[in-house]
């Protein structure tokens, strides 16, 4: 009969390396789940007036659909990456899909006071706060 030696050291570093090797295989992008896109936004006030600034690489103006819901601005498109039978990626990190951000804002919407620009890749949405009773919702164009 063989007699086992329990060695706490070496199961520490077996435990260790599996761990490890968890890990890596969550951060490795070739082994991780693919994300989904969403676009980074800032929103600042300056002199009264609310401004919602959100990257959108790649994305054309046509794509982006802005809405006002009562006090909720939406973003919401999509980002298309070519999709070719030639195409042969090495690395392919960029994200693409469907996106929407919404975003709650803390005061009355004046609705006719909302404009939105594309510009490098940024839009910019200009929100003024309601003086008066919010009127219905509105679309807006994107220009």
């Amino acid at each position: 009969m063989r007699t086992l030696i329990y060695n706490p050291v070496k199961e520490m570093l077996r435990m260790s390396n599996a761990i490890a090797d968890s890990l890596e295989k969550e951060f490795n992008p070739a082994f991780s789940k693919p994300a989904c896109f969403s676009p980074r936004t800032d929103i600042v006030e300056i002199d009264g007036v609310v401004n919602i600034l959100t990257e959108l690489p790649g994305i054309k103006k046509e794509d982006i659909k802005l809405t006002v819901v009562e006090n909720t601005i939406s973003v919401e498109g999509e980002k298309k990456l070519a999709n070719d039978d030639n195409i042969r990626y090495f690395v392919n990190e960029r994200i693409s899909g469907n996106f929407k951000r919404s975003f709650k804002m803390p005061f009355e919407v004046d609705r006719n006071g909302v404009e939105a620009s594309f510009n490098d890749g940024i839009l910019t949405v200009t929100v003024k706060k309601a003086e008066k009773e919010p009127e219905a919702n509105k679309q807006i164009e994107v220009k």
